[in-house]
């Protein structure tokens, strides 16, 4: 229909006539923005358990600013996000390995 009213009218008034019954703000933005909030409390507890620096700490936060609903390696932004997630879970990890308790004797 908003097609037709493009074709008949003007693209604007398409728009205008699509826009209106959607708000600005709505209920479900909560539940759809809690993913993102979830990478916010995982960088906040990594960095506060000292898992990573503060470069590693922006890294995991950076990911919360990633549409959802979004593949996150079909874009360049994506991508980049994928890259800077994987340099701080890597860093981690090494972390991780370097400081690991030897491993107790077994008879």
């Amino acid at each position: 229909m908003s097609l037709q009213l493009a074709d008949a009218h003007s693209p604007e008034l398409a728009t205008a006539f699509v826009a209106y019954p959607c708000p600005r703000a709505h209920v479900v933005y909560a539940p759809v923005w809690a993913p993102n909030l979830g990478w916010v409390l995982l960088a906040a507890g990594l960095l506060a358990t000292r898992g990573v620096g503060v470069g590693g700490f922006l890294c995991v936060l950076s990911v919360s600013l990633h549409a959802n609903g979004v593949l996150k390696g079909l874009s360049v932004a994506g991508t980049v996000l994928d890259a800077l997630l994987c340099v701080a879970f890597v860093t981690l990890a090494v972390r991780i390995l370097r400081h690991r308790a030897a491993p107790a004797d077994t008879p």
